[in-house]
């Protein structure tokens, strides 16, 4: 296991915001926070981003099934800032979603910020966390 301390005293990588989860909330909190100019870093835990839309079989992880769609319409669901393709059916896959969530990723330029196949093991405040400290993090890096 790997640590990744986020303080700046410690000589390592400094971050304003962590953001654990590389899902549609993850993404999009990611992108607010780059627009208000905070160093932002996404831990995702699994090797994909996108997650509950991202099927897997793998039962460690929950989410979506082969033949999932959305219970809400496309433009209900879509991003105000961001809106889902015309081509999308009215009721999007979960296929449609992933894509749809890799285009926001894209078009946002959020890729370098995420960091797949992070598991956060455990966080905590360390002093009080202000622009000068941050919570120590540690994140199991990628197993080979």
């Amino acid at each position: 296991m790997g640590t990744c301390a986020m303080d700046k005293n410690e000589g390592l990588p400094f971050f304003d915001v962590i953001i654990l989860g590389a899902g549609w909330s993850g993404l999009m909190a990611c992108k607010y926070c780059l627009g208000e100019g905070l160093k932002t870093l996404v831990l995702e835990r699994r090797d994909s981003m996108g997650g509950v839309w991202s099927f897997t079989q793998d039962g460690r992880y929950g989410g979506v099934m082969t033949t999932t769609e959305t219970t809400s319409s496309r433009c209900v669901t879509e991003m105000s800032d961001f809106p889902m393709p015309e081509s999308y059916p009215e009721f999007p896959s979960h296929g449609h979603i992933l894509a749809y969530l890799k285009a926001y990723r894209d078009r946002f330029a959020l890729e370098r910020h995420i960091r797949l196949d992070h598991r956060v093991d455990s966080a905590r405040k360390a002093g009080d966390v202000g622009m000068s400290r941050a919570p120590t993090v540690r994140s199991s890096a990628p197993r080979t």
